[in-house]
C-alpha cells in the first residue's frame, strides 16, 4: 500500500456471497461504484483502498470496480497463492490473476485467532478457518466494511460472509499472547445482494443499508480527511522525511506517519502558543483602554475598547475554527501510539497497538486507533531486532532531559510570580509612602495640589489595573500548563523505563512482557492527553 508524506488512507473491507445472481450483477456494480464515488467527494484529501480477499463474486466484482475507478486494491490471501488459487476455475481464475496482478499489495492474512487447526491446507476444516482469519483480518483494518449480502444471519464462529459481518457488528475477540482483547466494532454499509443458492423475491439488489453509527463513522472518516489534507500541506513547505531505506513497508509506512504526525504535532503547538499570546496582548490593553476611558474621561477611548473586544472574538474564532489545540493533542496521540507500534514490529510482536488503546483513547479520538490500524496493513514482520536501547533506554534519557527543561520551565515560572508579587508590594509601599508624605493620609495636610495628586493616582490605578488583568489572564491559560502534572509524569515514566531496563538485563525481552511495556506507555501517554485536554483556550463564547 503506497501512501505518500505520511498520509492516513481510508481503507474499504470487502466480503460478500459467492452466488450473486447473474441479473443482478449490473444493478450491484452500480451500487458499488456509488460508494466509491461519494466517498471519493466527500473526503477528497484521504487516499482511499480497497481491501479484499479476491474470493469469487463478490469480492470480485468490488475489485474489479476499484480499478476501474482507479482506486488501490489491497488483496489479502486466505492462504499462499498458489494454494488459494485451486479455488477457482474459469473465468474466475482468470478474474483472480487479473486483480492479484493489478493489486498495490498482496500477503496472507495473519491469524486472527491464534487457535489454528493442526491440518493441512487442503483439509477442509483448516481451508474454513484459513478463510475467516483473512475475514477477519479485512474488518479489523478497515474504516467500513462493504458487504454485498443478503441480510440473513450467520453463524458467530462461520467464514461466509454472513458471518463475518456479524463479527464486524459483535466485534472481535482476539487472543494475544498474555492478554484477551476486544476490538472496537467496524461499520457495516449493506448493498443487498440475492444469492443463487438461496434466492428470495423480497430483496431488491444494489439497495444500501448501513449498519452502525453513521454520524461517528462520519467523524472519524472526517478526522482522516482533514489529517490528511494538513499533510499535503506540509509537503509543499517541508521536505519528507527519509524512510525509504527501511525494507519492511509496515515500517517504513509506520515511520512515515510517525514524522509527519509528530511535525504537525509541533507546528500547532506553536500556532496555539501565538494564539495565547494575542489574546494576552488584546485583553490587557482593553484593560488599559477602559482605564484610560474612566479615569480620564478620554471617550475615545471606548472605540479602542471595541476594537480589543472584537479582536478577542476573533482570537477566540480563530481557534475554535483552526481546532489548532484539539489538532496539538491528536496529531501527538497518533504520534506516539505509531512510535510504541514501530517498536513492537521491531521486535517481532505481532500484537498491534490498536487491541491495547486505552478504553479513553478509543472512545475519544477513535480516528486515531483506525489510523493506527490501517498503517499495519502487510505482512508479517522481518528480522527481530534488540529494542532495549531505542526504546527503553532511549525513552528513559528522553525523558530525563524532558524533566530537566520542565523543572527548569517551573522554576522560572515561580521566578516571574515571585517578581511580580514583589513588583506589587513595591508598588503598594511607593503608594502608600506618597499618600503619606505628599497626600496628607494621617495628617489631613496635602503637599502638592489637587491636579497632580489626582494624575499620580490615575497612573497607579493604571498599572494596578494593567498588572491584575495580565496576572489573572496569565495565571488562568499558562497557569493552566499543569506544570507539576507533566514533571510528576516525567518521573513516572523515567521510573517505568528503569525497571523495564532491570527486567530486560534479568529476563531478557520475551513477547508478554513488551506488550506489557506498551500498554502502560500507552496508558501514561492517555493520561496525558486527559490532563492536556483540559487546558485548551476558553473564553466561554459560544
Amino acid at each position: 500500500m503506497n501512501v505518500q508524506n505520511g498520509m492516513i488512507p481510508i481503507v474499504i473491507g470487502i466480503t460478500g456471497h459467492r452466488d450473486p445472481r447473474q441479473e443482478d450483477l449490473e444493478a450491484l456494480r452500480s451500487s458499488v461504484s456509488d460508494v466509491y464515488r461519494r466517498i471519493r467527494e466527500n473526503y477528497p484529501d484521504a487516499p482511499l483502498f480497497v481491501m479484499s480477499s479476491v474470493a469469487a463474486g463478490a469480492d470480485q466484482l468490488c475489485a474489479e470496480v476499484a480499478l476501474e475507478s482507479g482506486i488501490g486494491v489491497i488483496s489479502v490471501l486466505p492462504m499462499p497463492v498458489e494454494e488459494y488459487r485451486k479455488d477457482f476455475d474459469g473465468e474466475d481464475a482468470v478474474r483472480f490473476d487479473r486483480i492479484l496482478s493489478a493489486s498495490q499489495d498482496c500477503f496472507v492474512s495473519l491469524d486472527m485467532e491464534g487457535f489454528s487447526p493442526n491440518h493441512g491446507p487442503s483439509d477442509p476444516r483448516a481451508r474454513d478457518y484459513l478463510y475467516r482469519q483473512a475475514g477477519l483480518y479485512i474488518v479489523s483494518h478497515s474504516h467500513i466494511l462493504l458487504a454485498l449480502w443478503d441480510g440473513k444471519e450467520g453463524s458467530a464462529d462461520g467464514c461466509g460472509c454472513a458471518s463475518i459481518v456479524r463479527v464486524a457488528s459483535e466485534g472481535l475477540r482476539r487472543v494475544t499472547t498474555g492478554s484477551q482483547l476486544q476490538t472496537a466494532r467496524t461499520p457495516v454499509l449493506q448493498i443487498v445482494t440475492p444469492r443463487r443458492s438461496s434466492p428470495d423475491a423480497a430483496l431488491t439488489a444494489g439497495e444500501m443499508i448501513f449498519h452502525g453509527d453513521r454520524s461517528a463513522t462520519e467523524k472519524i472518516l472526517e478526522y482522516t480527511n482533514t489529517f490528511d489534507r494538513d499533510c499535503c500541506i506540509d509537503a509543499k513547505t517541508s521536505p519528507a522525511p527519509d524512510t525509504e531505506s527501511v525494507p519492511d513497508p509496515v515500517m517504513n509506512r509506520l515511520l512515515s506517519i510517525y514524522n509527519t504526525s509528530d511535525k504537525l504535532s509541533v507546528a500547532n503547538a506553536g500556532k496555539y502558543r501565538n494564539l495565547l499570546v494575542m489574546l494576552s496582548v488584546f485583553a490587557s490593553v482593553l484593560t488599559m483602554a477602559f482605564l484610560l476611558y474612566d479615569e480620564m474621561e478620554l471617550a475615545w477611548m471606548i472605540v479602542v475598547c471595541g476594537f480589543m473586544i472584537c479582536a478577542l472574538f476573533l482570537v477566540n474564532a480563530v481557534s475554535r475554527q483552526s481546532q489548532t489545540f484539539d489538532h496539538y493533542l491528536e496529531y501527538r496521540m497518533l504520534a506516539e501510539s505509531t512510535r510504541v507500534q514501530t517498536y513492537l514490529r521491531s521486535a517481532g510482536i505481532s500484537c498491534e497497538v490498536a487491541e491495547i488503546m486505552p478504553w479513553s483513547i478509543q472512545a475519544t479520538i477513535p480516528w486515531v486507533k483506525y489510523a493506527v490500524s490501517v498503517a499495519m496493513i502487510g505482512g508479517q514482520a522481518g528480522t527481530r531486532v534488540s529494542i532495549l536501547d531505542p526504546w527503553v533506554t532511549g525513552q528513559k534519557d528522553y525523558h530525563i532531559r524532558a524533566l530537566e527543561r520542565t523543572s527548569a520551565k517551573m522554576d522560572h515560572n515561580n521566578r516571574i510570580v515571585r517578581i511580580a508579587l514583589i513588583l506589587t508590594i513595591a508598588t503598594y509601599i511607593a503608594t502608600l509612602v506618597f499618600e503619606i508624605i505628599w497626600g496628607g493620609l494621617f495628617s489631613g495636610k496635602a503637599l502638592l495640589d489637587a491636579d497632580t495628586l489626582n494624575l499620580f493616582r490615575f497612573y497607579v490605578k493604571v498599572v494596578l489595573g494593567t498588572l491584575s488583568a495580565i496576572t489573572i489572564f496569565t495565571g488562568n491559560y499558562y497557569g493552566k500548563q499543569a506544570l507539576p502534572d507533566v514533571i510528576d509524569g516525567h518521573r513516572n515514566m523515567i521510573l517505568l523505563y528503569e525497571e523495564a531496563e532491570r527486567q530486560i538485563m534479568q529476563n531478557g525481552e520475551s513477547e508478554p512482557f513488551l506488550i506489557r511495556l506498551a500498554e502502560n506507555e500507552l496508558a501514561e501517554n492517555s493520561n496525558w492527553y486527559a490532563y492536556q485536554s483540559t487546558q485548551g483556550l476558553d473564553l466561554g463564547i459560544s
